[in-house]
């Protein structure tokens, strides 16, 4: 199931890097 975790937070953390991203997009628009 280690291999699947690993996906699942992978997933997980490029969705928060969007997300952070996004809002960095927001408040510094270029």
């Amino acid at each position: 199931g280690g291999y699947f975790g690993q996906i699942r937070n992978t997933k997980k953390s490029s969705q928060r890097l969007k997300d952070a991203l996004l809002d960095h997009d927001l408040a510094l628009p270029l």
